[in-house]
């Protein structure tokens, strides 16, 4: 008896996320998570927006049949992104402080499973130490969006592309 995978089917969960782990991203179809840019269709930074500043992903090896299942895609309308893991960790310099004891502070970027109270294929970008301030969470969700730049595992469908050429 072997513990291979049969293809469809999700691998145990683990609590690291590999660099060349395939992370999904969910996004609604809101005009604030899309722009246009010479005719492309791109995300902006508002599609990585988290109240709790910890982007989720769903992991690409514990999905059952990624990227049209539930998880990653949260609906049936939703476009979905995919992004690895590798290239979400970064170090993200920030300036933190007031007048003479203003200093740039260095946060790096994780991407951690998060399983309690989620779907065993939950993880998500997080800050060492914390974010410290919005302006800094801003910078992390420039970074995804261009990261993705105008490249969908799932498109947004035509009919909101339309919508989105007309304002």
């Amino acid at each position: 008896m072997t513990n291979e995978i049969s293809p469809g089917q999700p691998s145990e969960p683990t609590n690291v996320v590999e660099n060349d782990e395939k992370l999904y991203r969910s996004i609604k179809l809101i005009a604030a998570n899309f722009k246009l840019e010479q005719g492309s269709i791109r995300l902006s930074q508002a599609a990585f927006a988290d109240r709790s500043k910890r982007t989720s992903f769903f992991r690409h090896k514990l999905t059952e049949a990624p990227p049209y299942s539930n998880p990653p895609r949260m609906s049936e309308q939703d476009a979905v992104v995919a992004l690895l893991a590798g290239n979400i960790r970064c170090k993200i310099s920030h300036p933190a402080g007031t007048g003479s004891a203003k200093q740039d502070i260095e946060l790096v970027i994780d991407v951690v499973p998060e399983t309690i109270g989620h779907h065993p294929s939950h993880a998500v970008a997080i800050s060492s130490p914390n974010f410290p301030s919005n302006g800094a969470y801003e910078k992390l969700k420039r970074r995804l969006a261009t990261l993705v730049g105008s490249q969908f595992e799932i498109r947004p469908d035509g009919l909101f592309l339309e919508s989105l050429s007309d304002s």
